[in-house]
């Protein structure tokens, strides 16, 4: 099956497959690093940030502390099909923390075989892109529009 919303790019079923995979592993990579990582966490950007700086703070009196969070929300998760998803961020410590958390989770999505773009900002989300082995295609009907 081929995704078609909008005359927007999507991807090839096998190439969206691999992508949800590659996901899920960058994700498990980063659990191992003391963060709360959440795909497809709450509704918005706001309520995800929310949320989980409060699980965050209560992590602190744990003998393990988390060090932060990386997470993409609802809103953002319907970028999948179309082979991309922004990731939002936060450490518990200052600007240079979250800086290093950003190098973190492009480090990690390289390490598991994703690519990335982010421009070092703290105020930036991360740009996860999907290894696609075949080209995105085009919907061949612009009028015909297949909600996904």
């Amino acid at each position: 099956m081929v995704y078609t919303y909008r005359n927007r790019e999507t991807l090839r079923d096998d190439d969206f497959r691999h992508f949800r995979a590659k996901l899920n592993d960058l994700f498990e990579a980063l659990q191992t690093q003391r963060l709360y990582a959440r795909q497809n966490f709450s509704c918005c950007g706001s309520c995800a940030s929310y949320e989980l700086s409060e699980k965050l703070r209560a992590s602190q009196t744990k003998r393990t502390p988390k060090l932060g969070f990386v997470t993409y929300n609802r809103q953002d998760n319907q970028n999948v099909p179309y082979g991309y998803v922004y990731l939002g961020y936060s450490s518990i410590g200052e600007a240079e923390e979250d800086r290093e958390l950003g190098r973190l989770i492009v480090d990690t999505a390289t390490r598991v075989g994703l690519a990335t773009e982010w421009d070092g900002n703290i105020n930036s989300k991360v740009r996860v892109i999907a290894p696609c082995k075949a080209s995105p295609i085009k919907n061949p009907n612009p009028t015909l529009e297949v909600a996904v």
